[in-house]
Order: structure tokens, then sequence, then C-alpha cells
């Protein structure tokens, strides 16, 4: 296990760019919005598609740099639902079982970090919710085109980190430190590994006669370790 520490920060891999170390402000795109902004206006930038493990690797790096005090989320929802599960997260927490209370979304659960990464991340950080529409199809497609901000949007969310940077109550002020858990750090390595899996798997179902294709099982298992499945 490895402690946080601003010296090698970001501590988790995660799909960002970095900005000004001095800026108290993070910022997080939903689904597949894309928008530049000044980076003197935001410490990282990165996007979230996740309820769960998303959250978690955000989660810890926001709270591995106490100079971070806001987290603007912008863009729009998407099938998973993630910006509800963040904008409850803020304001209700978890229960025992890890389950972000009172969101919609379906897999909510934040398994790999326990209830003082929560409540640490909820007294350093304020979320800044521009999350619009809220409202989602629920449809899912990792392949949906990337979806440029209005002119209109991207300066409410200009106007909302300049609001952070004048209100910027410093670092936050605990000495306590937080050990990265395992099961994130290797969780590095998912999104790779579960592609490869699966295009082996679909290639060995391409290559099968038609009449030894059943099309009547329920999942096949991709990765037993990560309890992971396809559905055909």
């Amino acid at each position: 296990m490895q402690s946080t520490s601003t010296e090698s920060w970001p501590v988790l891999h995660g799909h960002y760019n970095l900005g000004s170390g001095n800026s108290p402000t993070a910022i997080v795109v939903l689904g597949r919005g894309r928008v530049e902004v000044p980076s003197d206006l935001y410490c990282i930038k990165g996007s979230l598609r996740s309820q769960n493990i998303g959250i978690e690797i955000m989660a810890i790096n926001l709270i591995a740099n106490p100079r971070i005090r806001f987290l603007v989320a912008c863009g729009r929802e998407d099938g998973h639902l993630p910006g509800d599960a963040l904008a409850c997260l803020f304001r209700n927490g978890v229960d025992e079982r890890m389950r972000i209370m009172g969101t919609r979304a379906q897999m909510a659960f934040l398994p790999d970090i326990d209830m003082d990464v929560v409540e640490r991340l909820r007294a350093q950080v304020t979320l800044v919710d521009l999350v619009r529409p809220r409202e989602t199809e629920g449809i899912i497609d990792w392949r949906d085109p990337e979806c440029p901000f209005e002119e209109e949007r991207k300066e409410e969310l200009i106007e909302a980190l300049e609001r952070c940077r004048n209100g910027n109550p410093g670092p936050f002020q605990d000495d306590e430190r937080f050990d990265i858990p395992a099961e994130l750090v290797r969780a590095r390595g998912i999104g790779e590994m579960l592609r490869r899996q699966t295009d082996r798997i679909s290639n060995i179902m391409l290559r099968m006669p038609s009449e030894r294709l059943s099309t009547d099982a329920s999942s096949v298992v991709v990765s037993e370790e990560f309890s992971i499945v396809l559905d055909p």
C-alpha cells in the first residue's frame, strides 16, 4: 500500500489533463463532452463515464492533493448516470455497504475505498454542479462521438472556474494520510486487459461454424478475477 502525496500526483492513472498546480479547482466532464478552457483555471481536467470505479479513482486523486478545494462537474448525463451518482455522493455520502445514497444509478457502489475517504472528500472539496441535461434515455454507447461544448456553456464553465479561483480558501488542513487501495492500483490495466480478452473471445466465436455457435447462453465469463461478464 502506498500513502498519498502531492510529490507524485496524480497518484492513480486516469483520463485527464494537468493545468496549474496553483489552481484549487478540478474539472470533471461527463460522457463524451469536450471543452477547452485556459489551463491556469484548473489543476486537473478529466472525464467520467462510470458511477463506481471512475468515482473511486477521482476521489483518491482529489484528496491526495489538499490544494484542490473545488470540483466542477459539467457535460451531459449519460446512461450510467455518473452525474447523478457524483451529486448524490457529495450531498448524501454512502451507506454501510458503500453504496451512494439517493442515486438512481444502478451500480453506484464504491467497495475499493472506505468511509474515511468519502468523508474526507466531502470535507475538502465543494462540488459545483453544471451538469445538464440531467435526464438521459439510458443509452450506453462507448463509441459515441465527442460532443463539443456550445459557446454559452463554455462561458458558464469559465465563469464558475474564475469564482472558484477567487474563493480559494487555501489548502485543506488535515494531517491524516490515506493509503491507495491496492485494488485501484491494480485496476490501471483493466481496460486494456478487457479489450484483449474480448477480442480473443470474439475471434474464436467468429471462427465457429454457425451450428456450433450457441445463442442460448445467458453470459460468457470474460474475467473470473474481476467477476466481469460479456452478454452475447
